[in-house]
């Protein structure tokens, strides 16, 4: 009866930390590979516990090699792992997924395996391996935190680089429809804008001349596909054009070469 009990007990916490162990596997917090070396080390020690006291007589069979204690040492080690990639971790987004792996194997442990005083006692690995699951989510959160705040003082900082190249964009435009402005007032203009080295901007494509010894109009305008001239000023359109007393040439002129 007291046998029976025992092997109840012991198949009781066999399933329990294949249980854990599934379960961790499934968070992510072990991989697969750790997982199937744990059930195999579990089944060898199963083995090694079922035939120890035959064999005991003959071979001396250390009692770290039976039952559960090869995985619990094994469960150990994945732990001891798991900790060395967290430093490993450089971007926030896998840290973010550390944090969480290492939240839920912290609460699929406590919740399982911590009110398991007898396993506790006998396997003092499961503490060790508890403890440093928080120690890992520390440090995990502590790491995505930096990265975190990194993130944002970087985005922050290119904000404020974009509201400044902006407001100097602003300032720019500003003062060049001033001087459009004074220059169109200097020259006796109500519409268009000066060339920039010759060149007339996109939105003034309109190009106009002023070498004409005419009364009727102040010179001639192009459009942008015609010959090469040398630009006085620059219309959005002919409209334009002809409201500040320019006209077209009395020849078709030829169309531009291309470069």
């Amino acid at each position: 009866m007291v046998v029976a009990m025992i092997t109840i007990k012991v198949i009781r916490d066999i399933l329990k930390i294949c249980l854990v162990i599934f379960l961790l596997w499934a968070c992510g917090y072990i991989t697969l590979k750790q997982l199937l070396l744990f059930y195999f080390i579990l089944m060898i020690g199963i083995i090694l516990s079922a035939v120890a006291p035959a064999i005991s007589s003959i071979y001396s069979v250390r009692s770290e090699w039976v039952g559960l204690k090869p995985a619990m040492i094994l469960f150990k080690n994945f732990t001891d792992e798991n900790i060395d990639t967290i430093n490993c971790l450089e971007e926030e987004n896998e840290l973010e997924k550390a944090v969480q792996r290492y939240s839920e194997a912290a609460e699929i442990i406590s919740k399982h395996l911590s009110n398991s005083s007898d396993l506790l006692s006998k396997y003092p690995e499961i503490s060790e391996v508890f403890k440093e699951v928080n120690i890992g989510l520390i440090e995990a959160k502590s790491r995505h935190n930096v990265k975190r705040q990194q993130r944002e003082e970087r985005e922050e900082e290119e904000r404020q680089q974009r509201l400044r190249n902006e407001e100097q964009k602003r300032r720019e435009e500003q003062a060049y429809w001033q001087s459009v402005k004074e220059e169109r007032s200097k020259r006796g203009f109500s519409y268009g804008v000066p060339p920039i080295d010759n060149r007339c901007p996109v939105q003034f494509p309109i190009r106009a001349t002023a070498n004409i010894d005419e009364s009727s109009a102040r010179g001639i305008y192009y459009y942008e596909d015609e010959r090469a001239v040398e630009v006085c000023w620059c219309f959005a359109n002919p409209e334009e054009a002809k409201a500040d007393n320019f006209r077209r040439p009395k020849k078709k002129p030829p169309k531009r070469q291309p470069r």
